[in-house]
């Protein structure tokens, strides 16, 4: 049996994810503006959503490995590209 203040406390976890979700949308729509000031001081003409994607999923990649010498290496591949014609 649920005690006689859950629907008080659901109240407020309600009103509190909704004052998180409006302080991430806010920082989402200055992040947005931000990029969007900084692409045409750059000259460039893209969809800032997909801008700002990019940015995300490259802030997220690993570093590329640092260079190994050939001597390092174990595994060695060699490709020959023919011409098409």
């Amino acid at each position: 049996m649920q005690k006689k203040g859950s629907v008080v406390d659901n109240i407020k976890k309600m009103e509190f994810e909704r004052e998180e979700r409006r302080k991430k949308f806010e920082e989402a729509k200055i992040a947005k503006a931000d990029r969007a000031a900084a692409n045409a001081a750059a000259g460039k003409n893209l969809d800032i959503d997909f801008d700002l994607m990019i940015q995300q999923a490259k802030s997220k990649a690993k570093p590329p490995l640092q260079h190994i010498e050939a001597k390092q290496m174990k595994i060695c591949v060699c490709v020959r590209k023919r011409p098409l014609s």
